[in-house]
């Protein structure tokens, strides 16, 4: 897990319930003037931490998207001239399948298969982008496992690890920030609600374990640890 993604979220939580203790302690004011008070830090610090779990989030979002691009992208990149055989020769195999399909039957897992043993990637792309439109009753079920097998087959380390690392992330953000009543980090009302638990309640994150987030009495029990 990256540890500093939420460094800026302790502090300020942190900070904020620092302030708060001080509040509770003062005996030098009232009872009505201590809520007002704890009341007015709870208003003031909620904005900036709405705004750091924002932040947090579209951090975990623009990295997802860029492992997710990585899992997406081509094996081996083509350059103009590739790009431009690849796509005189992805024409012509389209117009060979589709017409063959028409004529004599439509696709199936066998025909797939072959495909696939021969290596060629342009016949297995332009299979797997036409064939289901093409296939009928008898073979779409078994068709389209056997396309998500062979896609899978087709992909390279670096977009298997890519794909490995987008689910770790995802998992990742799960545990750190969407928990409790937060949960939907895009969500301003769910994000505000959280924020306000955040500060009243004193759920914290801690990173010296590991990722996650824990409740109100174990919170207690770290700062009375802290303390002493």
């Amino acid at each position: 897990m990256n540890k500093g993604r939420t460094t800026n979220l302790e502090k300020l939580v942190g900070d904020a319930r620092k302030r708060a203790d001080a509040i509770r302690r003062d005996g030098d004011i009232s009872e009505e003037a201590r809520a007002r008070r704890l009341a007015e830090l709870v208003g003031e610090v909620k904005p900036e931490v709405e705004a750091e779990l924002h932040a947090i989030d579209s951090g975990y979002e623009s990295d997802l998207e860029a492992l997710r691009e990585k899992a997406r992208k081509p094996a081996r990149e083509r350059d103009q001239r590739d790009e431009l055989l690849y796509e005189m020769k992805r024409a012509r195999i389209e117009r060979s399948m589709v017409a063959r399909w028409t004529l004599l039957g439509e696709p199936s897992p066998e025909e797939y298969a072959e495909i696939l043993v021969s290596g060629d990637d342009v016949a297995a792309d332009v299979f797997e982008d036409l064939a289901p439109a093409y296939a009928g009753d008898e073979h779409r079920y078994g068709l389209r496992a056997a396309l998500e097998d062979g896609k899978e087959q087709r992909r390279s380390p670096e977009q298997r690890r890519a794909d490995d690392e987008a689910r770790s992330l995802e998992l990742e953000r799960e545990s750190a920030i969407v928990m409790g009543e937060f949960t939907d980090p895009k969500d301003p009302a769910a994000r505000e609600k959280f924020a306000t638990n955040l500060l009243e309640r004193g759920l914290r994150s801690v990173h010296r374990e590991g990722p996650g987030w824990v409740g109100t009495d174990e919170a207690e029990r770290l700062d009375t640890e802290e303390v002493a």
